[in-house]
Protein backbone atom coordinates (compact mmCIF):
# COMPACT_ATOMS: atom_id res chain seq x y z
CA UNK A 1 0.00 0.00 0.00
CA UNK A 2 1.48 3.63 -1.01
CA UNK A 3 0.58 6.52 0.97
CA UNK A 4 0.88 10.41 -1.30
CA UNK A 5 2.23 13.17 1.42
CA UNK A 6 2.13 16.60 0.73
CA UNK A 7 4.48 17.97 2.77
CA UNK A 8 4.91 21.42 1.56
CA UNK A 9 1.69 23.24 0.62
CA UNK A 10 1.93 27.74 0.44
CA UNK A 11 -1.40 28.70 -0.08
CA UNK A 12 -2.70 32.30 -0.82
CA UNK A 13 -6.25 33.87 -0.15
CA UNK A 14 -5.55 37.48 -1.78
CA UNK A 15 -7.99 38.09 -4.70
CA UNK A 16 -6.13 41.37 -4.87
CA UNK A 17 -3.53 42.67 -7.87
CA UNK A 18 -1.44 40.21 -6.55
CA UNK A 19 -3.55 37.18 -7.71
CA UNK A 20 -1.74 35.89 -10.29
CA UNK A 21 1.92 36.38 -8.97
CA UNK A 22 0.87 35.02 -5.92
CA UNK A 23 -0.67 31.62 -7.78
CA UNK A 24 2.94 31.60 -9.62
CA UNK A 25 4.46 31.12 -6.35
CA UNK A 26 2.60 28.17 -5.43
CA UNK A 27 4.81 25.10 -4.86
CA UNK A 28 4.17 21.59 -3.75
CA UNK A 29 6.58 19.36 -2.79
CA UNK A 30 5.73 15.66 -2.77
CA UNK A 31 7.48 12.28 -0.76
CA UNK A 32 6.58 9.00 -1.55
CA UNK A 33 5.59 7.21 1.26
CA UNK A 34 5.60 2.94 1.39
CA UNK A 35 4.85 0.68 3.93
CA UNK A 36 2.94 -2.40 5.18
CA UNK A 37 -0.64 -2.67 5.96
CA UNK A 38 -1.34 -2.85 9.56
CA UNK A 39 -3.43 -5.68 9.35
CA UNK A 40 -0.69 -7.94 8.79
CA UNK A 41 0.62 -7.73 12.09
CA UNK A 42 -3.02 -7.60 13.85
CA UNK A 43 -3.15 -10.24 16.11
CA UNK A 44 -7.11 -10.59 15.58
CA UNK A 45 -8.15 -13.14 13.04
CA UNK A 46 -8.93 -12.19 9.74
CA UNK A 47 -12.71 -13.12 8.89
CA UNK A 48 -13.69 -14.09 5.91
CA UNK A 49 -17.18 -13.28 6.31
CA UNK A 50 -17.39 -10.90 8.48
CA UNK A 51 -20.71 -10.63 10.12
CA UNK A 52 -21.46 -6.86 10.06
CA UNK A 53 -21.59 -7.42 6.28
CA UNK A 54 -24.17 -9.87 6.35
CA UNK A 55 -27.67 -8.39 5.38
CA UNK A 56 -29.77 -8.38 8.41
CA UNK A 57 -33.04 -10.74 7.56
CA UNK A 58 -36.66 -9.84 8.49
CA UNK A 59 -38.17 -11.16 11.17
CA UNK A 60 -40.38 -13.65 10.79
CA UNK A 61 -44.19 -13.07 10.39
CA UNK A 62 -46.50 -16.17 10.03
CA UNK A 63 -49.90 -16.31 8.11
CA UNK A 64 -52.72 -17.33 10.67
CA UNK A 65 -55.80 -18.26 9.65
CA UNK A 66 -58.99 -18.19 12.28
CA UNK A 67 -61.76 -20.09 11.18
CA UNK A 68 -65.27 -20.60 12.37
CA UNK A 69 -68.64 -21.60 11.05
CA UNK A 70 -69.84 -18.37 9.65
CA UNK A 71 -66.71 -16.01 9.66
CA UNK A 72 -69.27 -13.37 11.26
CA UNK A 73 -68.33 -13.50 14.58
CA UNK A 74 -65.48 -15.28 16.20
CA UNK A 75 -62.77 -15.39 13.15
CA UNK A 76 -63.51 -12.26 11.87
CA UNK A 77 -63.01 -10.64 15.93
CA UNK A 78 -59.75 -12.91 15.96
CA UNK A 79 -58.30 -11.12 12.74
CA UNK A 80 -59.19 -7.53 13.38
CA UNK A 81 -57.29 -7.98 17.34
CA UNK A 82 -54.43 -9.91 15.70
CA UNK A 83 -53.90 -6.85 13.22
CA UNK A 84 -54.06 -4.24 15.68
CA UNK A 85 -52.25 -5.81 18.51
CA UNK A 86 -50.12 -8.64 17.08
CA UNK A 87 -48.88 -7.46 13.35
CA UNK A 88 -45.69 -7.59 14.27
CA UNK A 89 -45.43 -11.53 14.41
CA UNK A 90 -49.00 -12.69 12.56
CA UNK A 91 -50.46 -11.98 8.84
CA UNK A 92 -54.02 -12.87 9.69
CA UNK A 93 -56.94 -13.76 7.68
CA UNK A 94 -60.30 -15.45 8.08
CA UNK A 95 -63.09 -17.56 6.65
CA UNK A 96 -65.92 -19.45 7.32
CA UNK A 97 -66.94 -23.26 6.64
CA UNK A 98 -70.54 -21.62 5.59
CA UNK A 99 -70.28 -17.70 5.77
CA UNK A 100 -72.80 -15.90 6.24
CA UNK A 101 -71.96 -13.28 3.75
CA UNK A 102 -71.57 -10.27 5.87
CA UNK A 103 -70.34 -9.09 9.56
CA UNK A 104 -73.25 -8.72 11.45
CA UNK A 105 -73.35 -5.53 13.56
CA UNK A 106 -73.40 -6.96 16.76
CA UNK A 107 -69.84 -8.47 15.94
CA UNK A 108 -68.93 -4.87 14.43
CA UNK A 109 -70.22 -2.85 17.42
CA UNK A 110 -67.98 -4.98 19.49
CA UNK A 111 -64.96 -4.21 18.17
CA UNK A 112 -65.93 -0.72 17.59
CA UNK A 113 -66.27 -0.86 21.51
CA UNK A 114 -62.96 -2.32 22.31
CA UNK A 115 -60.86 0.10 20.09
CA UNK A 116 -60.61 -2.26 16.90
CA UNK A 117 -61.49 -1.76 13.45
CA UNK A 118 -64.02 -3.68 11.66
CA UNK A 119 -62.98 -2.05 8.11
CA UNK A 120 -62.17 -4.62 5.50
CA UNK A 121 -63.65 -7.73 7.19
CA UNK A 122 -65.77 -9.39 5.30
CA UNK A 123 -66.90 -13.28 5.29
CA UNK A 124 -66.41 -15.47 2.75
CA UNK A 125 -65.44 -19.45 2.33
CA UNK A 126 -62.02 -21.03 2.69
CA UNK A 127 -60.02 -20.62 -0.96
CA UNK A 128 -57.18 -23.27 -1.69
CA UNK A 129 -54.54 -20.50 -1.56
CA UNK A 130 -55.43 -19.29 1.55
CA UNK A 131 -55.68 -22.34 3.40
CA UNK A 132 -52.47 -24.15 1.70
CA UNK A 133 -50.09 -20.98 2.48
CA UNK A 134 -51.39 -20.24 6.07
CA UNK A 135 -48.30 -21.32 8.72
CA UNK A 136 -51.20 -21.80 11.37
CA UNK A 137 -55.10 -22.77 10.70
CA UNK A 138 -57.08 -21.97 14.30
CA UNK A 139 -60.38 -23.46 14.33
CA UNK A 140 -62.65 -21.81 15.94
CA UNK A 141 -65.70 -23.54 14.77
CA UNK A 142 -66.56 -25.41 17.79
CA UNK A 143 -66.07 -28.72 16.09
CA UNK A 144 -62.93 -30.97 16.16
CA UNK A 145 -60.45 -30.08 13.52
CA UNK A 146 -59.58 -34.06 12.33
CA UNK A 147 -63.00 -34.45 11.90
CA UNK A 148 -63.31 -31.35 9.24
CA UNK A 149 -60.33 -31.25 8.01
CA UNK A 150 -57.99 -34.09 8.87
CA UNK A 151 -55.53 -34.89 11.10
CA UNK A 152 -52.68 -31.83 10.16
CA UNK A 153 -49.95 -30.57 12.48
CA UNK A 154 -50.74 -26.73 11.36
CA UNK A 155 -53.98 -26.34 12.69
CA UNK A 156 -55.25 -25.67 16.05
CA UNK A 157 -58.41 -25.93 17.98
CA UNK A 158 -59.85 -23.14 20.04
CA UNK A 159 -62.95 -23.91 22.25
CA UNK A 160 -64.60 -20.77 21.90
CA UNK A 161 -68.66 -20.08 22.27
CA UNK A 162 -70.59 -19.09 19.11
CA UNK A 163 -72.23 -15.66 20.11
CA UNK A 164 -74.02 -14.98 17.08
CA UNK A 165 -77.69 -13.82 18.04
CA UNK A 166 -76.83 -13.57 21.00
CA UNK A 167 -76.84 -10.65 23.68
CA UNK A 168 -74.13 -7.81 23.33
CA UNK A 169 -72.67 -8.26 26.49
CA UNK A 170 -71.76 -12.19 25.80
CA UNK A 171 -69.95 -10.72 22.50
CA UNK A 172 -68.57 -8.68 24.87
CA UNK A 173 -67.30 -11.65 26.33
CA UNK A 174 -66.08 -13.79 23.89
CA UNK A 175 -63.92 -10.80 22.62
CA UNK A 176 -62.59 -10.11 25.48
CA UNK A 177 -61.72 -14.04 25.57
CA UNK A 178 -60.50 -13.93 21.64
CA UNK A 179 -58.01 -11.31 22.41
CA UNK A 180 -56.48 -13.25 25.43
CA UNK A 181 -56.19 -15.84 22.97
CA UNK A 182 -54.71 -13.96 20.21
CA UNK A 183 -51.78 -12.03 22.89
CA UNK A 184 -51.15 -15.65 23.79
CA UNK A 185 -50.59 -16.82 20.70
CA UNK A 186 -48.67 -14.08 19.56
CA UNK A 187 -46.11 -14.34 22.74
CA UNK A 188 -46.08 -17.68 21.60
CA UNK A 189 -44.79 -17.32 17.96
CA UNK A 190 -42.48 -14.75 19.42
CA UNK A 191 -40.41 -17.32 21.08
CA UNK A 192 -40.48 -19.44 18.45
CA UNK A 193 -38.90 -17.10 15.76
CA UNK A 194 -36.19 -16.30 18.38
CA UNK A 195 -35.93 -20.21 18.56
CA UNK A 196 -35.99 -20.67 14.65
CA UNK A 197 -33.11 -17.61 14.36
CA UNK A 198 -30.99 -19.06 17.05
CA UNK A 199 -30.61 -22.74 15.45
CA UNK A 200 -29.82 -20.63 12.39
CA UNK A 201 -26.89 -18.92 13.73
Amino acid sequence: MTLLVCTKLTLFHDLGPRTLQLLNSLTFDFQLLTFQPLLLSSPYPRLKNPRYNSPVPFPKVFRVLFVCIGNACRSPMAESIALRDASDVIDPSSAGLFPLGYIPDSTQQALQNNGFSPEGLSSKPISHDIWDNADLIINLSGRRSDSLFGRSDKIEDWDVADPYGDEPEFFQQILEEIAARVRSLADRLRQQRISEHAQKE
